[in-house]
């Protein structure tokens, strides 16, 4: 488990890491008594065996996920999640205070600021920077340290205190590397930036940052903690894997994966304006779609996809009523009567005990979803 976030932290994701900490702890599990012990001051001292009929709660298990991120409490890491998400987003300058000089809104209005996670990228018609930042939740007001790490300002750190109402965002920084300001204006200069920005698009997909990854030692600044180094460096190993599928349309096939949750984020044009490629996401879940260059053979599948959902009869139920065709019970081989855009009943495999479903793309390519039990 890493001591830090990832840089789009989901509370849904930590509350199921919670759940599976503790699943893992009443069974046993090494690693899992290993870290409830680390991080629970009632488990620390105590054997696995112990910890395994201490009767710990999922509570324990959420503090435990809380204090290995380095956050006191759960409720203070939840509120941390949930302000970084909040700032998601597209943002327009509505205005720029530099030391006392208003900028002109002439050099302001076509720049934009893309707010991913905890990275950003702001693009305007001069350059473009890029960077990554930490918040402080429980300051008051809010403290943002910014790290820039591409474009014209690489290497610098700024400073600042910022305010989200709505759909209105203040920051207030110092650009020099200076103590941060402790008020929303450019009086305590000088290079004081007082910037107000309003949302365009809370669309937290619709743009996705690919700054490098950065060292974990950045991720828990304002929290007093130091990440543990990452085994593999990211300059030398792989740490992303998105499959990558030749479908006959695109467009029809992101329609259809768009039924398993999963939206586009990105995709790019022939000349004619005809889709040939697609990335979608649902939460952690990605996958590309390439137009193929000849018929598709779903035959030939040589990978398949295995997906998970929490509730697997109620992704069912939804499947069939968007048109999905209820293939009924499958039974092992290829049936003649089968036909693309189809959902098989639920068996319980033992490698599945929760479930296991099956269906069928547009192009006839096999989807399996498990739902874990935990």
């Amino acid at each position: 488990m890493s001591n830090s976030l990832p840089h789009r932290p989901n509370l849904n994701h930590l509350r199921r890491q919670a759940k599976t900490l503790l699943a893992g702890i009443r069974v046993g599990e090494l690693e899992s008594t290993q870290i409830i012990s680390e991080y629970l001051p009632a488990a620390k001292g105590m054997t696995p065996k112990a910890i395994a009929s201490a009767g710990f709660r999922l509570a324990d298990a959420q503090f435990a996920i809380a204090r290995s991120t380095g956050f006191g409490s759960w409720p203070k890491l939840a509120q941390h999640v949930e302000l970084l998400r909040s700032l998601e987003g597209t943002w327009s300058i509505d205005s720029l205070k530099i030391d006392s000089n208003l900028i002109p809104r002439a050099h302001t209005q076509h720049s934009r600021i893309i707010i991913d996670g905890d990275r950003f990228r702001t693009e305007s018609p001069e350059a473009i920077y890029e960077g990554v930042f930490n918040i402080d939740s429980e300051a008051s007001p809010n403290h943002i340290d910014i790290e820039f790490i591409a474009g014209p300002e690489t290497g610098n750190w700024n400073y600042g205190i910022f305010k989200l109402v709505d759909d209105r965002l203040e920051i207030c920084l110092d650009m020099n590397g200076k103590p941060r300001p402790t008020e929303f204006n450019t009086a305590n200069g000088p290079g004081h930036a007082y910037e107000i920005l309003n949302r365009e698009s809370n669309n937290k997909t619709q743009t996705q940052i690919n700054t490098p990854d950065i060292s974990d030692s950045h991720s828990d600044t304002l929290h007093g903690t130091s990440a543990a180094p990452s085994e593999c460096p990211c300059i030398s190993s792989v740490n992303r894997l998105v499959p990558y599928v030749h479908v006959t349309d695109v467009e029809t096939s992101t329609e259809f994966y768009r039924k398993l949750g999963f939206k586009s984020i990105n995709s790019m044009e022939d000349n004619e304006g005809k889709i040939f490629w697609a990335l979608a996401r649902s939460e952690s879940a990605e996958i590309m779609f390439a137009q193929a260059s000849g018929l598709i053979d779903a035959e030939q599948q040589a990978v398949l996809f295995y997906m998970y959902c929490p509730d697997l009869k109620s992704l069912r139920a939804a499947l069939i009523d968007q048109g999905l065709q209820d293939a009924g019970l499958y039974r092992g081989t290829h049936n003649p009567k089968d036909t693309t855009r189809m959902v098989h009943e639920i068996a319980y495999p033992n490698h599945m005990k929760g479930g296991e479903m099956r269906v069928i793309d547009p192009d006839g390519y096999v989807i399996l979803v498990g739902e874990l039990v935990l």
